[in-house]
């Protein structure tokens, strides 16, 4: 029955721990992956943004940079919707909301800069480089110090959950050594006591059986008897 607690006992420390390690690994590690990329698409949004402003726009390459400009957007997005996805916790939903909130601002200044630049006149490249080092530049800032908020709170989730794996592992060593102590102290009591309970009647039994034998078969002697089965 020891063994059997020990062994239960065990089985659900390890479980949570395995919970833990799901939850760092499926979610923990995944949703700030998520958040990573979303991050490196709109810096890569921001570099078509700026290559455009020197490109001309009748150009190939131009074109190029817009579509280029309008997948890294479309990826940004679906990398947000991923992690939003993954992350229900109420706490990161209002921080992404937040960081949403500055997306969206800094999306309709770029995509100013593009329709601006695509007119092709003298003012239209002026409104896209005023726009695009100044308002832009200040709403990109913006953004992307939104997004350490929720990039913070998974780091931070991700060293509790390792934090509580580690301690509920060091507590099922402990468990371990105090079952592996308890089982060594019986064996020793079992040790000790078995032969008295057994062995020692035994002996007795045949000190008496001689000393019967000795005596030339006196049969006066009594067997002491301690039990009462």
């Amino acid at each position: 029955l020891m063994m059997l607690a020990m062994g239960i006992v065990v089985l659900l420390k390890f479980k949570l721990i395995a919970n833990n390690v799901k939850e760092l690994a499926q979610v923990n590690l995944v949703a700030n992956n998520y958040l990573l990329e979303a991050d490196a698409d709109v810096h890569k949004v921001l570099v078509e943004e700026r290559s455009m402003l020197f490109l001309n726009p009748d150009s190939p390459e131009f074109a190029t940079a817009v579509a280029d400009h309008q997948k890294s957007l479309d990826s940004a997005h679906e990398k947000l919707i991923k992690f939003k996805q993954l992350v229900q916790d109420s706490q990161f939903k209002a921080a992404v909301n937040q960081y949403e909130t500055a997306r969206d601002k800094w999306e309709q200044l770029t995509k100013t800069v593009v329709t601006a630049r695509q007119s092709n006149t003298r003012e239209g490249r002026t409104t896209a480089i005023e726009v695009s080092f100044k308002d832009g530049n200040q709403a990109f800032d913006e953004m992307r110090n939104s997004i350490y908020s929720p990039k913070s709170m998974v780091q931070k989730k991700t060293s509790m959950a390792m934090e509580e794996s580690e301690a509920t592992l060091h507590r099922s060593y402990a468990v371990v050594a105090v079952f592996i102590a308890i089982s060594v102290a019986v064996a020793l009591v079992m040790i000790y006591l078995i032969p008295r309970l057994i062995v020692d009647p035994i002996y007795k039994m045949q000190h008496l059986m001689r000393s019967l034998a000795g005596d030339g078969g006196d049969l006066t002697h009594k067997i002491p008897v301690d039990y009462q089965d």
